[in-house]
């Protein structure tokens, strides 16, 4: 059977060998992106022993008090400073990895409100740190978001996940391709030295709501926050870039990976922890957020 060039060198190449070499190929097409992810040595071991939570923006943060989190180390990602609690929080990090967010039409209400929501992750009186994902970079100096947030980059590549297991993950290196940012974050958090790791709002519902964009009855009930008219429109326009059963599949290698990320914890001795109340991720032990808020920290 006639193989394609492509097809032959994934077939005689190890894992190992394909990544190493899209890692030099995006690294020669991206010569400004090694710099910036060297930056982030500062963050090696910066919280080791501690521990820490990241927040999805699943509908079950609706039931959690913020301010009860304020002094902890905490994670938020996407478009969480919709919710109206959010300012309470005091994040300490926040994420964006789609890059769905990261083409915006200047046009289009929909797609300003969104960057407003971007500087808004900013609050009166706590300015985290912002990584966004390397994607992002022209859009984040176009609309000069750098003059306004504390930003630093991340980048993943499309290479097997398993790779995790034989060499960690750096926040100054390429990373694999996560389906979903919170994925990113436990490999980031267990490289910043974090030992246990607790997951908030990760409800794990998003198809429900690609299906109802799809169906132009998209609904804050399965957000953290109301969704404004204008997030409707964004949502019903980025529903039609995926089939229904391309999404379906992405939600069965988010279900894998999570399976994939506790090992790869438990390979450093950190404690993933899955606190959300409801939902349906099954892949990690569940705890009681209350239980674990009169823990020490």
């Amino acid at each position: 059977m006639y193989l394609t060039p492509k097809k032959f060198i994934k077939k005689i190449l190890t894992p190992g060998q394909l990544a190493k070499i899209k890692e030099i190929r995006f690294s020669s097409l991206n010569p400004q992106c090694k710099r910036l992810l060297s930056l982030n040595s500062e963050f090696k071991n910066k919280h080791k022993g501690q521990r820490c939570f990241i927040f999805g923006n699943g509908p079950s943060l609706n039931d959690i008090d913020f301010s009860l989190l304020k002094n902890e180390c905490t994670f938020t990602v996407n478009q969480l400073p919709r919710n109206n609690n959010f300012e309470k929080l005091h994040t300490t990090y926040h994420f964006w990895a789609d890059d769905r967010f990261f083409h915006l039409d200047e046009t289009k209400e929909e797609d300003m409100e969104l960057l407003q929501i971007m500087k808004n992750v900013n609050t009166s009186d706590n300015h985290p740190i912002i990584f966004y994902k390397y994607s992002a970079y022209d859009m984040v100096h176009h609309y000069d978001l750098d003059q306004e947030l504390d930003i630093r980059y991340y980048a993943g590549l499309d290479i097997d996940k398993q790779l995790i297991m034989k060499k960690d993950v750096e926040l100054t290196m390429l990373m694999p391709d996560f389906p979903t940012v919170i994925h990113y974050i436990v490999c980031i958090a267990v490289y910043m030295g974090f030992s246990e790791i607790y997951l908030l709002g990760c409800d794990c519902t998003g198809f429900i709501n690609t299906a109802q964009a799809k169906l132009k009855n998209a609904k804050e009930s399965q957000y953290a926050y109301k969704i404004s008219e204008n997030e409707k429109k964004r949502m019903e326009k980025v529903s039609k870039l995926t089939s229904i059963r391309d999404e379906l599949a992405w939600y069965a290698d988010i279900f894998d990976t999570y399976e994939l990320l506790n090992k790869y914890c438990q390979k450093h001795h950190v404690k993933l922890f899955n606190a959300t109340e409801g939902g349906l991720l099954e892949a990690l032990p569940r705890v009681s957020l209350n239980d674990v808020l009169q823990q020490k920290s």
